[in-house]
C-alpha cells in the first residue's frame, strides 16, 4: 500500500514539473527580464487619444475617448470617465516590467489566459491603446498564481509574459465612471417642494438652521403627521447621492413629470426632474442660486458676537462659494439623466399621504 502511494506521488510530481516546463517554454535563461513591457508608453501618456477594453468576444466593451478637455465613455453617451481610474490603468501599463517569459506555444495559452479574445472558448480581455495612428494591443490574461503580476501577451507576438502590473480592466462601462452626484446634508436644506405630474404638491420647511425637524405645510384639516420626524427623510435625500446608470438627458413635455425642488440656506437651489422611461425612473438635475434665499438666512439667528467670530474664521479658511459650486455642478451634471437608487426616488416623489398617520377607520381595520 505504501509503495502504491509513493508511486502516485511520484507521478503527480512529474506532471507538475512537466506543466511548469510547458508554461516556461522558450523563456530566457535569466529568471527576470526586468525591461518594460511597453518601453515608450510612459513618454506617450499625454498623446494617447483612446483606450479600448476588448471583451472575450473580441469586440470593444468599453471605449474611452480623449476630448478637448476631458476623457469620456462612448458607451454611456460620452459621459465623463473617472480620470483617476483611467490614469491608474495607464500608469500601471506604462510601468509594467517583464518578470519572466512564459510559453510561446498557442496550445498552452489558455492556461495563462492569453489566447486571442474572440477565439473559441476565450474568457479573457485585451487593452488597446491608441496614440496617433498607432494602436498597441495587450492581451490581458490571468493574475499570477501567487497573486503577484499578470500574464499578458502582445498582439502578434507568440511569447506569453508575466509582468509586474496587476491588470484587471473591467468590461462594464459604468465601472469607468465615478458614480457620485451630490452630497448635501439635511442640516443645509431649508425647504423642499415636490410637485407630482398630476399636480399634487407637498412642501416641507425649516425656519432656521437650528431646527431639528422639517415642518410639513398645509396638513389637511383633521389629519396628523405619522410622527414629528415624518418629513426628515425627504430633506436628507441629497446626502451621499449616487447613480446606477447614466444617459444623455431625456427631454420630456413640461408638466408631464414629477419635480422636487431643494432650497439650501446658502442660496443654492437644486431642481430634480423625474421621468419614467425603459421601465425605470431617471432623474435630471438643474442647479441654481437664489440671492434672496441666501440673504434671508445669512443673518437670521446670528448674533453680533457670532458674526464677528465668523468673520475671523473666514480670514483663516477659504470661504465656500455656493455660486461657483452651482456653475461647476451644472457643467458636470446638467446635460444628463441618472438612474438613482429606488429609495432615493421614493423620497423625491413623496406625497402628503405618505407623511400622515392613518385615519382612525383605517387603523381599526388593520
Amino acid at each position: 500500500m505504501q509503495a502504491r502511494q509513493l508511486l502516485i506521488l511520484a507521478v503527480l510530481a512529474v506532471a507538475a514539473i512537466a506543466a511548469a516546463l510547458f508554461l516556461n517554454a522558450d523563456r530566457s535563461s535569466t529568471e527576470s527580464d526586468g525591461g518594460r513591457l511597453l518601453p515608450e508608453l510612459e513618454k506617450q501618456l499625454n498623446s494617447i487619444s483612446e483606450l479600448r477594453v476588448i471583451g472575450a468576444d473580441g469586440n470593444a466593451a468599453v471605449t474611452l475617448n480623449r476630448t478637448e478637455n476631458n476623457w469620456v465613455v462612448v458607451e454611456k453617451d460620452g459621459y465623463p470617465a473617472d480620470r483617476a481610474k483611467l490614469r491608474n490603468t495607464l500608469l500601471e501599463l506604462a510601468k509594467a516590467t517583464v518578470i519572466e517569459q512564459k510559453t510561446s506555444k498557442p496550445d498552452f495559452y489558455a492556461r495563462l489566459g492569453v489566447e486571442d479574445p474572440g477565439s473559441p472558448d476565450a474568457a479573457n480581455k485585451a487593452l488597446e491603446i491608441v496614440t496617433g495612428t498607432d494602436t498597441v494591443r495587450v492581451i490581458v490574461g490571468k493574475i499570477a498564481f501567487d497573486g503577484y503580476g499578470t500574464y499578458v501577451r502582445l498582439d502578434g507576438d507568440p511569447q506569453g509574459l508575466l509582468v509586474s502590473a496587476e491588470l484587471e480592466p473591467s468590461t462594464v462601462p459604468l465601472d469607468w465612471i465615478s458614480g457620485e452626484l451630490v452630497d448635501i446634508a439635511a442640516a443645509d436644506v431649508a425647504a423642499v417642494s415636490i410637485k407630482q405630474a398630476d399636480g399634487e404638491q407637498l412642501r416641507i420647511e425649516k425656519s432656521d438652521r437650528s431646527d431639528s425637524n422639517f415642518t410639513v405645510q398645509d396638513v389637511p384639516e383633521g389629519r396628523a403627521l405619522s410622527s414629528e420626524f415624518a418629513a426628515n427623510s425627504i430633506g436628507a435625500a441629497l446626502g451621499g447621492l449616487g447613480f446606477d446608470d447614466v444617459r444623455a438627458r431625456i427631454v420630456t413635455p413640461s408638466g408631464s413629470v414629477t419635480t422636487a425642488r431643494y432650497e439650501m440656506f446658502d442660496g443654492r437651489v437644486i431642481e430634480i426632474e423625474l421621468t419614467e422611461d425603459e421601465d425605470r425612473t431617471w432623474a435630471a438635475f438643474d442647479f441654481g442660486f437664489d440671492p434672496a434665499l441666501a440673504a434671508r438666512f445669512s443673518t437670521a439667528g446670528t448674533s453680533a458676537d457670532e458674526s464677528t467670530a465668523n468673520s475671523e474664521e473666514s480670514v483663516a479658511a477659504p470661504e465656500h462659494d455656493p455660486e461657483q459650486e452651482i456653475v461647476d455642478l451644472n457643467a458636470r451634471l446638467g446635460g444628463w439623466s441618472f438612474a438613482v437608487p429606488d429609495y432615493k426616488i421614493t423620497q423625491f416623489s413623496k406625497r402628503m399621504d405618505d407623511l400622515l398617520a392613518p385615519l382612525e377607520s383605517e387603523a381599526s381595520t388593520e
